[in-house]
C-alpha cells in the first residue's frame, strides 16, 4: 500500500477511535474533515477502496432473524449487551452509552462518500473518466449505506409518511450543516436517485468487485425494490443484471473445505462484508434446525456453507472466501429476485425455469427439476430457496418484514434461552429498531 493510502487510512482510523471513545452522539462528534480530505484522484481511490471502512453492512438483520440459535453461555460471549438484547428482541436494546456499529459504521461510510463527492467537484475537468468512476462509486456507497439503515431503523412500507420513524439524512460533509429527519419514503427516493446517477456514470463492470459498475447498481436496485415490494422494478433491474452477468458457480466443482470459495469469484457482483462482531464464528452459534434440515442430502450447499464443530452445525463457507461473512451482491440472489417477480406476475413456468437453472448449479448430479402447481406453490419454493441460498447475508430480515404482510408467508419466530421462550410475531413493532438514545436529538 502506498504512502498516500497509509496516510488516509491511518487518519480514518484515528477519527474512528475518537468517535467511538466519545460519550456524545456519533453524529454530534463528527469526524474532523481536515484529517481525511482527499485532494487528488489517488487519495480518493484509497478511501473508496478501503473495504474495512467502505464495504460493510450491519449485522443486526442476522442477529435478529431466524437463521441461528445460541445458548446462554454462547450469548454471554457476545461483545456487548445491546447485541444480546437485539438477539432476544428487546424493545429498547440500546443504552445511552451504546454506539452500535450498525448505526455508526453506516454513517461513517456516508460521511466518507460525502467527502469524496465534495472533493471531486474541485477536481472536475482534470480526468473525466476517473471523475465519473469515483463519483459513481461514492453515490453507490451512500445508497448502500442508507438502504442498510432503512432495513433496521425504518418500517418496510413505503407509505411511511407522517409521524413514523425517521433517521438522519445528510448529503454534504459540511460539519455545520444540519441533518434532515426523514422517513422511509424519502430514504427510498434518495437511494434510487443516487443509484440512477451512479448507473449513468459507471462502466458496465469493474476489475475488482469492491468497485461497483452498472451491474452492481442494477443488482442493488433489484434488492431494494424487492424489499419494498416494488416487484415490477425489481424484475426490470434483475433482468438487466442477468442479461449482462448470468454466470453461476458450479458447486459440484467446489471442495467443502474450510473456505470453499475464492475471494472475488465470478459470481460476486459487489463484495461487501457484515460488520465483524464475531458471533457468526462461535461454535455456539448453531444454525437453526429448521433451516439446516431444509437442505436435502444432494444439496451441495449443506456441506459447502456449513460445518460441524463441538456438536453444533455452524456457518463456514461464504462468498468472501475467508472468515468474514458475505453480505454483498451475487448472481444467485439476482436469479431468485427475478424468479420471484415472475411468479408474482403469474409466469409460473418462467419462474420455475429460472429457479431450476440456479439449483442445477447447487445440487449434485442427482438433481431433478422442481415443478409448481400454481403461483402460491412457486412462491413457496422460491422463498424457501432464498432462505437457503442467502443464509446469513442479512437479507432474511428484509424478507420477513415484507412477507409477514402476506398471510400465506407470515411467520412467528421462536427462540428459547435458559428455559425462557421468546417470540417475534408477524407485524411486530420490534421489526423496526429505535434510533440509539445518544442520537435521539440529532440535528
Amino acid at each position: 500500500m502506498n504512502s498516500i493510502q497509509n496516510h488516509i487510512i491511518m487518519a480514518m482510523i484515528i477519527s474512528i477511535v475518537h468517535l467511538l471513545a466519545s460519550c456524545n452522539g456519533f453524529l454530534d462528534e463528527k469526524p474532523n474533515k481536515s484529517i481525511v480530505i482527499p485532494d487528488n484522484f489517488e487519495a480518493i481511490r484509497a478511501i473508496l477502496d478501503a473495504s474495512e471502512s467502505m464495504g460493510r453492512s450491519g449485522a443486526i438483520p442476522v442477529m435478529a432473524a431466524d437463521e441461528f440459535t445460541t445458548d446462554a453461555a454462547g450469548l454471554a460471549r457476545w461483545q456487548a449487551q445491546w447485541q444480546r438484547n437485539v438477539y432476544l428482541w428487546d424493545p429498547a436494546p440500546f443504552s445511552v452509552s451504546d454506539a452500535p456499529g450498525d448505526w455508526a459504521t453506516m454513517y461513517r461510510q456516508i460521511f466518507n462518500a460525502n467527502v469524496v463527492l465534495d472533493e471531486l467537484e474541485k477536481l472536475k475537468g482534470q480526468d473525466e473518466e476517473l471523475y465519473n468512476r469515483y463519483r459513481g462509486h461514492a453515490l453507490f456507497i451512500r445508497a448502500w449505506s442508507y438502504f442498510s439503515l432503512s432495513q433496521v431503523f425504518l418500517p418496510a412500507n413505503l407509505d411511511g409518511a407522517g409521524n413514523g420513524p425517521v433517521i438522519p439524512l445528510k448529503l454534504t460533509p459540511e460539519l455545520e450543516a444540519p441533518y434532515e429527519k426523514v422517513g422511509v419514503s424519502e430514504i427510498y427516493l434518495q437511494v434510487m436517485d443516487d443509484l440512477l446517477e451512479a448507473e449513468r456514470l459507471l462502466p458496465m463492470k469493474r476489475q475488482y468487485p469492491i468497485r461497483p459498475g452498472k451491474t452492481a447498481c442494477w443488482a442493488l436496485m433489484a434488492r431494494i425494490n424487492l424489499a419494498f415490494e416494488q416487484y415490477g422494478l425489481a424484475e426490470d433491474y434483475s433482468a438487466k443484471v442477468l442479461a449482462q452477468s448470468p454466470t453461476l458457480l458450479d458447486f459440484k466443482a467446489l471442495d467443502d473445505g474450510i473456505f470453499p470459495f475464492e475471494q472475488f469469484n465470478e459470481e460476486v457482483i459487489f463484495h461487501a462484508q457484515l460488520i465483524g462482531y464475531g458471533f457468526t464464528g462461535y461454535p455456539s452459534t448453531k444454525v437453526m434446525d429448521e433451516l439446516y434440515e431444509s437442505y436435502t442430502e444432494n444439496d451441495l450447499r449443506k456441506t459447502i456453507y456449513f460445518t460441524t464443530r463441538s456438536g453444533n452445525v455452524n456457518l463456514m463457507g461464504t462468498l468472501t472466501g475467508n472468515h468474514e461473512t458475505f453480505c454483498g451482491l451475487a448472481t444467485g440472489e439476482v436469479y431468485l429476485i427475478h424468479a420471484e417477480c415472475l411468479a408474482r406476475k403469474g409466469d409460473t413456468a418462467g419462474a420455475m425455469g429460472l429457479l431450476n437453472e440456479l439449483l442445477s448449479y447447487r445440487y449434485d448430479q442427482s438433481f431433478e427439476p422442481l415443478s409448481a402447481t400454481g403461483q402460491t406453490d412457486a412462491l413457496e419454493k422460491i422463498i424457501l430457496e432464498r432462505r437457503k441460498e442467502l443464509a446469513y447475508r442479512g437479507t432474511r430480515w428484509s424478507d420477513l418484514r415484507r412477507l409477514n404482510k402476506d398471510p400465506r408467508f407470515a411467520k412467528t419466530i421462536v427462540k428459547i434461552l435458559d428455559g425462557m421462550t421468546y417470540t417475534l410475531p408477524p407485524g411486530s413493532e420490534k421489526y423496526v429498531l429505535p434510533v440509539p438514545p445518544r442520537e435521539d436529538n440529532f440535528e
